[in-house]
């Protein structure tokens, strides 16, 4: 197997997923905390060799259907450049790296990260085929790695964390099948059976209430923070605004959502909410 079809396996585009585990180190005020930070950086590590095993093992499921697909035909186990036991080999060794390290993160952190492996298989099995089960499963895979990281910096996932992970999430993964949907056209179903159950009405209603609930949590959530701290929800309401537009426009960003951070909208929104997250909560004027 070539280094560059063993890279394109372990999908490292997708690593950013990863750094959810800071969510909970942001907001539990321990973010100027110095010692967490390399058992973050190691959680990340950790959570993306944890999710490469499963990416690959999904494409060997996959590589049939993969073929149908008019970018994912080209991953190395589709086109033919890599075989189902080099691709087992990979996965194998992934794992065995991955368990001493969440090991060492403690055996919190190694329960959600073995949560988080067992999880996807669940869903590639037997949830993946039942629409909107498949939705819920892949949104609950971001709750796990929030989860992850709550346990890394050593609170308690609040309620919060978790419903609004889980909403976010939801929102994503509904535009992701849209995106499938309108570009595969008639071999979505070919392609990924739950997408047989969807149609781009439905789906517009469904992300439009994720959507609905991602800002009525956050705004909540503002409201039991105080004042100051609402100065945040227009930033995200924006976001959330900007990302319906953009995946009603463009079916590659609805498929693709790493793709979201190349839309200025996008990014300069995600950095303002950060930066004045950050001031609000750890800055003098904050209460």
């Amino acid at each position: 197997m070539r280094a560059r079809d063993a890279w394109a396996l372990l999908r490292p585009y997708h690593w950013y997923k990863n750094t959810i585990v800071y969510l909970a180190a942001i907001f539990s005020g321990r973010l100027l905390d110095p010692s967490i930070h390399p058992k973050l950086l190691l959680a990340v590590l950790t959570l993306s060799l944890v999710s490469s095993a499963n990416y690959v093992l999904n494409d060997i499921r996959d590589a049939d259907r993969d073929r149908l697909h008019p970018v994912k035909r080209k991953r190395p186990l589709a086109s033919g450049r890599v075989s189902v036991g080099e691709a087992l080999a990979l996965a194998a060794l992934l794992s065995l790296v991955s368990l001493p390290l969440s090991l060492a993160l403690g055996t919190g952190f190694f329960s959600y990260a073995a949560a988080l492996f067992l999880w996807n298989q669940v869903y590639s099995l037997v949830l993946r085929r039942k629409a909107p089960a498949d939705t819920v499963a892949v949104s609950l895979n971001y709750v796990i790695r929030a989860c992850a990281g709550a346990a890394v910096v050593g609170v308690e996932p609040s309620p919060w964390l978790i419903i609004g992970v889980f909403f976010l999430a939801l929102t994503l993964i509904l535009g992701k099948r849209r995106g499938e949907l309108e570009s595969l056209g008639p071999l979505a179903p070919e392609h990924k059976k739950a997408l047989a159950s969807y149609d781009e009405e439905s789906l517009d209603r469904l992300i439009a209430m994720s959507s609905t609930m991602v800002v009525v949590t956050y705004a909540a959530y503002c409201a039991q923070r105080g004042t100051l701290f609402a100065l945040t929800l227009p930033i995200l309401t924006y976001a959330v605004m900007r990302y319906n537009i953009l995946i009603s426009k463009n079916p590659r960003v609805a498929e693709e959502p790493h793709l979201l951070a190349k839309d200025p909208g996008i990014s300069a929104s995600f950095l303002a909410w950060l930066a004045l997250t950050l001031v609000l909560l750890y800055g003098p004027l904050y209460t």
